[in-house]
């Protein structure tokens, strides 16, 4: 990778001082956060690798476009949803507060004897806990393109886990005084999933890392300067053992490997956002369907386990097939990450971008309001802190609203229930 360094300026300063005006906009640790988490994911993902000499500078003028997109719509999200954080904030707190804490203990047992059940359903392996097999991507990839599908009981553990997801982080609080159980509990949950899949992703140990750097920055105040020396010493240790991983689980070896050729092997993938899928998206000037897309985001919610696949627009397997020109199936053929970027061009056009930085600070306003006041709810915004910087700037729109939409369904009812009850209650007091 080789920056033009004119543009390389443009971009990190304009993102600095644009990413500054609306941080010091924002109000309260938890509106600040989430948005310097969005804008800096931005800003890594899909920011840094548009200074590449093979990326145009029309692509630095779509970034800065979903940039704005992106401050706007969290600037508007969060003076719409106000009065939403303050209701939530006078009568949530109360009611979590008061639900029996051994209750939500058994939530994070149950929690963690859901995920161990791929180990015991169909078939048991859960003595590979002690015997763990070796890293197997090959296996992995073979299987996904394989024509099986999973039966009724493993979609139905699946769907179990995915909706019990926001009650174990709401549990996850009562364990704020013991957080070395906490990192136990990640630890353990990484190490289960990658026994069952003989495979850990990238995005799995960083999503896990992220829950517990966060917990302690926010939950251990005066830790925070050993954290970040802890960052500095360990980021491109961490990046080096991504690339060894990568290598051996594909088969191939580590002889010779430097660390600064790990490091920044690393970083190029990383940065590649523009150069290998921005571009190509650009210059091919192809669009989703928008009809598709719309009926896609509209039937996330429905459980696919009882209707089964509905057609509409699939992002990351339209861009995937444009960047690599082969179909899906075909020999080669994987699901290529995106970033915002890219996707944005991609769904909206190059008149309309911008909508979807709009629409996505938007969303990351409602969550930030909803979970600001209620200190319950701590781990839950970590987890959305990190789906909305990591896992959304790296695999798009495909990565986030299916979890927001699918993941919580159960959460959103369980909010609403509880909020109709307490304000039954206060009215029955007051008569």
């Amino acid at each position: 990778m080789s920056f033009d360094l004119a543009k390389l300026f443009v971009i990190v300063v304009g993102s600095l001082i644009v990413g500054a005006v609306a941080f010091m906009a924002a109000k309260g640790w938890a509106q600040r956060l989430m948005l310097l988490g969005l804008l800096g994911g931005l800003f890594f993902y899909s920011g840094i690798g548009g200074a590449d000499e093979s990326v145009s500078w029309t692509y630095s003028v779509y970034y800065f476009g979903v940039f704005f997109g992106v401050v706007f719509g969290f600037s508007f999200g969060r003076v719409f949803f106000m009065s939403t954080g303050r209701t939530l904030g006078a009568r949530l707190p109360y009611v979590l507060g008061t639900m029996n804490s051994a209750a939500w203990q058994w939530v994070v047992v149950l929690y963690v004897l859901v995920s161990l059940l791929p180990l015991v359903l169909p078939e048991f392996r859960l003595h590979m806990l002690f015997l763990p097999p070796s890293p197997d991507l090959k296996a992995l990839f073979a299987e996904r393109f394989s024509t099986a599908t999973p039966n009724l009981l493993e979609k139905l553990v699946g769907y179990a886990q995915l909706l019990l997801s926001p009650f174990f982080y709401l549990a996850l609080y009562h364990l704020r005084f013991r957080l070395k159980w906490v990192i136990l509990i990640f630890a353990f949950l990484l190490y289960a999933g990658y026994v069952d899949k003989a495979y850990a992703g990238r995005g799995d140990v960083m999503m896990h890392v992220g829950m517990i750097v966060l917990a302690l920055w926010v939950m251990r105040p005066w830790l925070r300067k050993r954290i970040m020396g802890v960052i500095l010493l360990s980021l491109p240790l961490l990046f080096y053992g991504f690339y060894i991983y990568g290598r051996i689980r594909i088969g191939g070896g580590v002889e010779g490997v430097g660390i600064t050729d790990g490091v920044f092997s690393i970083l190029e993938t990383e940065w590649g956002f523009p150069r290998m899928v921005g571009m190509s998206i650009i210059e091919s000037e192809a669009r989703v369907n928008l009809g598709a897309y719309f009926v896609w985001i509209v039937t996330l919610p429905i459980p696919k386990i009882i209707t089964g696949g509905i057609e509409g627009a699939r992002i990351n397997y339209e861009i995937s097939e444009i960047v690599l020109g082969s179909t899906r199936g075909t020999t080669g053929w994987y699901v290529v990450l995106p970033g915002l970027v890219s996707e944005a061009v991609y769904i909206y056009g190059k008149y309309f971008f911008w909508v979807h930085g709009l629409l996505i600070g938007f969303m990351a306003a409602f969550f930030a309001r909803l979970t600001e006041r209620v200190p319950q709810t701590s781990f839950l915004f970590f987890y959305l802190v990190l789906m909305f910087s990591y896992a959304l700037n790296r695999g798009g729109i495909s990565a986030l609203l299916p979890l927001i939409m699918n993941q919580f369904l159960l959460f959103y009812l369980f909010l609403f229930y509880i909020l109709i009850r307490r304000k039954k209650q206060i009215a029955t007091h007051i008569l």
